[in-house]
C-alpha cells in the first residue's frame, strides 16, 4: 500500500516539476519583465444585480423543461400503473412536487425583482413585464 502512495507521489512530484520548469524561458533568451496582469471577467456581469438576474433566468429556463419532463414521466407511471394504488399515489406525488418545484423557481424571479425594487436597485416593474423580459 505504501508503495502505491510513493509511486503516486513521485509521479505527481515529477509532473509538478516539469510544469514549473516549463514556465522558464530557454537559456540565452532575454526575459521581459511583466509589469501588469489583466484578468478578464469570466461572468460577463459587472454588478451583483446582473449576476443574480442571469442565475435566476438560467434556473428558470432549466426548470421549465425538467418540470414538464417530470409531469410526462408521472403521467406514464400513472397510465402504466394498471390501477395499482401505489403507482397512482407515486404518480400523483410526482406531479405535485414537479409543480411545486416549478412554482418555487417561477416565484423566485418575482421575489428577486421585488427585493430589487424595495432596495432601489431597479425601478418598480410589474410581474408581467419581468416575465416578458425572460422571453
Amino acid at each position: 500500500m505504501k508503495k502505491k502512495y510513493l509511486f503516486l507521489f513521485l509521479i505527481f512530484f515529477f509532473l509538478l516539476k516539469i510544469t514549473v520548469t516549463a514556465q522558464t524561458p530557454p537559456t540565452g533568451q532575454a526575459q521581459t519583465p511583466q509589469t501588469s496582469v489583466e484578468i478578464t471577467n469570466p461572468l460577463t456581469s459587472n454588478t451583483f444585480d446582473e449576476l443574480l438576474t442571469k442565475i435566476i433566468t438560467f434556473l428558470f429556463w432549466i426548470a421549465a423543461p425538467i418540470a414538464s419532463l417530470m409531469i410526462i414521466i408521472a403521467a406514464f407511471v400513472l397510465l402504466t400503473g394498471g390501477g395499482d394504488p401505489k403507482k397512482v399515489n407515486q404518480a400523483k406525488n410526482m406531479i405535485i412536487w414537479a409543480l411545486i418545484g416549478f412554482i418555487i423557481i417561477f416565484l423566485s424571479l418575482a421575489l428577486i425583482n421585488f427585493l430589487k425594487a424595495i432596495l432601489g436597485v431597479q425601478e418598480s416593474t410589474t410581474f408581467l413585464e419581468n416575465i416578458k423580459s425572460l422571453l
